[in-house]
């Protein structure tokens, strides 16, 4: 483990090797390889920083990564639109719910590639597509933030945008497995039938979701 971060920590290591320690952290979620992991979000690299994102998602809640998920919400209010792309990027892959309100309020960011990346870590995060429409964002997290995050994927799942109901089914997927026989490209009728299937397969486990 150790000779891994501290290859993942030398500059010289080029990015390919740096994507290949990142996927092997990811395998083995110990503390040691989290801020090391963190470090990766704001890699040169968009590969690399995706992959970070995705390992670190696999990690066991902590205080320690309590606190790099507030780090990167403090990272948005940055001077530097790189940065805050970066940490806006890095926030979605952690599908931090937490930071949907800043995040929201970027959509009016002079960086296009900023708005961008706030769109998509907003779809990622919430699984809905309100394009840069700040208060049909706005409206929909009034209406909804208190809801479980479970109740978004669930949601997520009979959503118009073909991206967003696969996106709802692999993480439903790593949650619970193929318990539904969901596919996110069936006809309308069978989707619809296979989502009422899993949100029925939640509540049975006990979770409060409609």
């Amino acid at each position: 483990m150790k000779p891994l971060i501290e290859r993942l920590k030398d500059a010289a290591t080029s990015s390919k090797l740096r994507l290949v320690i990142v996927r092997c952290l990811a395998e083995m979620p110990v503390q040691a390889a989290l801020d090391p992991l963190g470090e990766r979000l704001f890699d040169s690299d968009e590969e690399v920083r995706t992959a970070a994102g995705v390992a670190l998602r696999g990690f066991p809640p902590s205080s320690a990564l309590s606190t790099l998920r507030s780090r990167m919400r403090d990272a948005l209010d940055g001077g530097d639109a790189k940065g805050v792309q970066h940490a806006v990027e890095a926030l979605g892959e952690l599908r931090d719910t937490a930071a949907v309100p800043q995040l929201i309020d970027l959509l009016d960011h002079g960086d296009p590639r900023v708005v961008d990346a706030v769109g998509r870590s907003l779809q990622s995060i919430i699984k809905q597509d309100f394009g840069r429409s700040r208060f049909r964002w706005a409206n929909w997290w009034r209406r909804h933030q208190g809801e479980p995050r479970l109740q978004w994927l669930l949601a997520g799942l009979c959503h118009s945008s073909a991206l967003i109901r696969q996106s709802s089914q692999d993480e439903l997927f790593e949650m619970s497995g193929d318990v539904a026989s969901y596919r996110y490209d069936q006809p309308t009728s069978e989707r619809d039938q296979a989502a009422r299937r899993w949100v029925d397969w939640w509540q049975a486990h006990g979770y409060d979701v409609i």
